[in-house]
């Protein structure tokens, strides 16, 4: 397929999707080689290939419908390069690819299976981009859920899940195993930092919580503990001003253990 440089200019093509009105899919990950047949009439992707980049902007992707044929292929009019958010726009069905390495090739085996990786490495890299969540309610792993007050980008780093949006950035992490809730707040409670400040810490119906603000480095975040006596919650949350700040303790502050709640 064609490599083209830079993004196709919007009045020079009418995209299936407004890419002034496309909400964020995925963090900036560069650009990807799409057909008309994808961008313009809007068919989902029936092959995704990652080579290896042409220059800085570019992600190596390229995307066709499977409808192209081979003088549509080679003609560089009939593709663009766009941004992989709107790519994921017009078929999020690529979105849980776009981390796979150069060499990989995803394919559907016909017009109405899932997307499926045909060529590449057997394991799936570390970091997996899932669907974005919010606002609204969010469920992480069997045990917890919490309120996404804004739309989030969500990836999952190993086990990890990541939220983002820019200026603000939460990790979460789950930890399965007996405790007593109580005791084991007091041992957290006791390896908070001395410079932390808005230190609260709360035992109720069985759920004890834990929670700081920490400046290091011109860096601010908010740290929860959830422990319940089975499961435990690590939240970090990250922001860069006062709007991101409130987003972030209202999502700590909605974190809930999702059996306490199916018991009430």
């Amino acid at each position: 397929m064609t490599d083209l440089s830079e993004p196709t200019d919007p009045p020079v093509k009418k995209l299936a999707v407004d890419p002034d009105r496309a909400p964020p899919m995925v963090p900036p990950l560069g650009l990807g080689v799409a057909t008309d047949h994808v961008m313009v009439e809007g068919w989902p992707v029936q092959s995704m290939r990652r080579g290896p980049p042409a220059h800085e902007a570019d992600s190596g992707w390229t995307f066709a419908s499977g409808l192209e044929s081979s003088d549509e292929l080679a003609d560089p009019k009939r593709a663009g390069a766009y941004d992989l958010d709107l790519i994921a726009n017009i078929d999020p069905d690529v979105l849980p690819f776009l981390t796979w390495p150069p060499g990989t090739v995803v394919e559907r085996s016909t017009p109405s299976s899932p997307l499926e990786v045909v060529e590449g490495p057997e394991q799936p890299p570390e970091v997996r981009l899932l669907p974005p969540v919010g606002p609204g309610p969010v469920r992480f792993s069997d045990a917890w859920r919490f309120m996404a007050p804004t739309r989030l980008l969500r990836w999952l780093d190993g086990a990890d899940l990541v939220l983002w949006r820019p200026g603000l950035q939460a990790m979460l992490a789950v930890y399965d195993g007996p405790a007593d809730p109580a005791a084991r707040l007091a041992e957290l409670a006791a390896q908070v930092h001395p410079d932390a400040t808005h230190v609260e810490r709360s035992v109720q119906g069985g759920l004890a919580r834990l929670s700081f603000r920490l400046e290091e480095a011109g860096s601010a975040a908010i740290f929860g503990f959830l422990r319940t006596a089975d499961h435990e919650l690590h939240v970090a949350l990250h922001f860069d001003d006062e709007q991101a700040e409130a987003h972030a303790r209202a999502m700590l502050a909605t974190a809930a253990h999702v059996a306490d709640e199916v018991q009430a």
